[in-house]
């Protein structure tokens, strides 16, 4: 140091560079080690992209998913009433999501056929048949669950998706289809009857739900104001009814056969019953039956990680789940309220190292009552409701312009890409979907990081 005790500016330069280069060494071999780190998350719907995209560029991620797209089961009237609205804000192709780019993220068009969490691999199942496995450090589970016809986890093409919901439609519109019985009370059935009757006035809908008022997981207030919300624009309401399901009706599809019920009435005939009974059906049949509790939905812990009676801890240090297949609590209600950042931070921590006191827990909402749109977004705007049951309407520009654009695609999704093609038009230049979604044509060699076999 020049014999000096204090230090020249050459020296603290040298000493500086020093210190960086050291830093950049370190910072180097972390993100090398984070990058070597491989995240398979096992179901690619809302809650799976979020959470994905909450790694970031982190990890090597896998996504496998049923569709080539983000298809959600969101507003099932709208999209029975007006499916090209709906396709604009609920239909999205991967390539679209702009957190999604970058090559840490590769995604898979197949189901999960199994899990063995003793090697730590993942089998899954394409299309034409052919089996691939996969190897992880770390495995979200996040398949969701299957309800209807609207909600399913069979493996579909961008062509087969757009021609199910067209075809949907098309059955309500039909000139030979003026009755319409709506069965099941819930938000999906309330949402059904509503926009249905709003776009086609001159046919009759017909509402049955099982209690005294509908939507039983709401506020009574808020339950009484939709009740008489349906009334008002003649919606045939039957409180009471509790209708009988035949023993091989799957519903995966709407009925012509007619209606009868446990509670007495007599059989009601239409022409077309939507059944939105809420048969929910988790998709979680490739996990081993110590993970699932006796109705199919994924153990949990306040971490997120998935539980197990045969492990040593109880639990499984690397396997974790979020969203509608986690049992978190009654509600299940995780992909609502911030699972995906729960779920996100603590693979992050288990991956990186960090102690167990690093690890965040989902508590879930305070609330007793469930809140939210109903009706979805209609001429004179969106109607939201809260915990409490009141109310409040927003104007339909606000809604189009702010909510929708702001709110949801650039603060919850971190900016959504215009559709440049058509609906119709499964060809997309983007790198995610050509480069990185796998199809059931293409080399398993593009993502051989991944694959341990494939048959």
């Amino acid at each position: 140091l020049s014999g000096s005790i204090f230090p020249t500016a050459r020296s603290l330069c040298l000493i500086n560079n020093m210190i960086n280069f050291r830093k950049r060494l370190r910072g180097e071999s972390e993100s090398r080690s984070k990058e070597e780190k491989k995240v398979i998350v096992a179901g690619f719907g809302d809650t799976g992209i979020l959470t994905a995209m909450a790694l970031g560029n982190k990890y090597d991620i896998l996504a496998i998913s049923p569709k080539p797209a983000a298809l959600s089961g969101q507003e099932l009237g709208m999209r029975l009433s007006d499916p090209g609205a709906w396709k604009r804000e609920y239909l999205r192709k991967f390539n679209q999501f702009k957190r999604l780019d970058g090559n840490h993220l590769k995604i898979v068009q197949a189901t999960v056929s199994s899990v063995n969490t003793s090697n730590n691999t993942v089998q899954v199942k394409r299309a034409d048949g052919s089996t691939e496995t996969f190897a992880y450090d770390a495995l979200l589970i996040s398949s969701g669950v299957s309800n209807g016809f609207w909600r399913t986890s069979k493996i579909e093409d961008w062509k087969q998706i757009n021609q199910s919901i067209s075809r949907n439609a098309q059955d309500i519109t039909k000139p030979e289809t003026n009755l319409i019985a709506v069965v099941g009370g819930g938000a999906a059935g309330v949402s059904t009857a509503y926009n249905i009757k709003k776009k086609n006035k001159h046919k009759q809908v017909h509402f049955f739900y099982s209690g005294d008022l509908p939507l039983p997981d709401y506020h009574p207030r808020t339950r009484r104001v939709i009740a008489k919300t349906l009334r008002n624009i003649n919606v045939r309401m039957h409180s009471n009814h509790r209708a009988t399901v035949p023993v091989e009706f799957n519903f995966d599809k709407m009925s012509t056969f007619p209606i009868s019920f446990t509670t007495g009435q007599p059989d009601f005939n239409a022409d077309l019953t939507i059944w939105t009974i809420g048969k929910v059906k988790p998709n979680s049949a490739f996990l081993p039956c110590e993970m699932v509790d006796k109705n199919g939905f994924v153990r949990v812990d306040r971490n997120l990680r998935v539980l197990d009676s045969k492990q040593l801890l109880g639990f499984h240090r690397n396997v974790f789940c979020v969203g509608d297949v986690a049992a978190t609590n009654k509600q299940r209600d995780s992909a609502r309220n911030g699972g995906h950042k729960v779920v996100a931070h603590n693979i992050d921590a288990y991956l990186s190292g960090r102690s167990e006191k690093s690890m965040k827990r989902y508590t879930g909402p305070r609330e007793e009552y469930r809140w939210g749109s109903i009706l979805g977004v209609q001429d004179n705007g969106l109607w939201v409701f809260f915990a409490n049951g009141l109310s409040l309407r927003f104007p339909r520009w606000y809604t189009i312009r702010v909510i929708l654009p702001i709110n949801k695609d650039i603060f919850i999704y971190g900016g959504v890409r215009m559709q440049t093609d058509s609906p119709e038009e499964p060809k997309s230049k983007s790198n995610v979907l050509e480069t990185n979604l796998i199809s059931q044509t293409e080399s398993p060699q593009k993502i051989s990081k991944f694959s341990i076999n494939s048959t």
